[in-house]
């Protein structure tokens, strides 16, 4: 068979050649890597915090060298596209999740005719992937770092909700942990993310409650998360020699706190029936009016909100 001219063409022409290119120069520190083209460009923007999706030369230095098995927390996030819910995503006074026009001036359905002991409640987001596998690793891991850093986001997002922090004088005060607890776990979660909230706020830190052994509020009913906290909160003997030595910052609030009232930013990780916000914000108030503290507001911030089934 005849081949054809076409072909006999392309099988006589000289092969083109390829020019080379010269391999990039080596530089340190390496340059950042910009975000996926692919993102969508709201993504990020879903909260008041932006997340940094540009790798660092010592994340790439920890990567390459040390073998970091887990990112930190900004990584974390933004591998998994993840960012704080926007404000009006949840509800002001019970942070439940809300559509638009869920909301008024006495809450969502869920929480309009209740009289919660708090005056705001601020969530980062819902117990779901990444956040509940962040949460398990500050709660039931040695990890302090990762308790500050999230600490830090979560004190944006009180910001964010409550721009007025600074018209009378502020605490932050954490849910108590019992000392078996501590010993247990080797380390106190609600602490650590509260010094990240006082540190991004920068509000002095007060540890004004103690709390008692109680059985663990998992697996229990709403009803018996109430009855098992139960008087299981006091005034922290701690605090009480320091409001009277007057160490530093600890002795800041309250009292200075005059005829405009004073502010505790509660800070907890997880809430679900809300049982020991409830417990912890009535021991505050109880021991701020032992104190003559009047037109106490109480912000309550968590890293979580557990959506309860019906």
């Amino acid at each position: 068979m005849k081949p054809d001219d076409t072909q006999l063409e392309e099988t006589s022409a000289p092969a083109r050649r390829v020019p080379l290119t010269k391999p990039p120069k080596f530089a340190w520190p390496p340059r950042r890597m910009s975000a996926p083209t692919g993102c969508a460009s709201g993504q990020a923007a879903q909260g008041p915090v932006e997340l940094d999706r540009e790798t660092t030369a010592w994340e790439v230095f920890e990567r390459e060298w040390l073998g970091v098995s887990t990112p930190p927390l900004r990584r974390r996030l933004a591998d998994a596209r993840a960012a704080p819910d926007r404000i009006d995503a949840f509800c002001w006074r019970c942070a439940r999740t809300v559509g638009p026009y869920e909301t008024d001036a006495k809450g969502c359905s869920h929480c309009r005719g209740l009289r919660p002991p708090w005056n705001r409640f601020v969530r980062l987001a819902e117990y779901a992937s990444p956040w509940d596998r962040i949460v398990q690793d500050v709660k039931f891991t040695r990890w302090p770092r990762l308790a500050l850093d999230l600490g830090r986001v979560l004190g944006k997002q009180i910001a964010a909700a409550a721009p007025d922090l600074a018209d009378r004088p502020t605490v932050v005060v954490p849910v108590p942990t019992s000392l078996w607890r501590r010993l247990e776990r080797g380390t106190d979660h609600s602490l650590n993310i509260a010094r990240g909230v006082a540190r991004e706020l920068k509000l002095p830190l007060r540890e004004l409650l103690a709390r008692s052994n109680r059985p663990e509020q998992a697996g229990l009913s709403r009803t018996d998360r109430y009855t098992n906290l139960s008087g299981s909160m006091r005034r922290s003997r701690l605090d009480r020699v320091w409001s009277k030595v007057g160490l530093g910052r600890k002795a800041t609030w309250p009292g200075n706190a005059g005829a405009g009232g004073a502010r505790l930013i509660v800070i907890d990780d997880v809430s679900t029936t809300g049982a020991t916000m409830t417990e912890t914000c009535r021991v505050a108030r109880g021991i701020c009016k032992h104190l003559q503290i009047k037109n106490l507001e109480i912000i309550c911030g968590v890293i979580c909100r557990t959506e309860e089934r019906r």
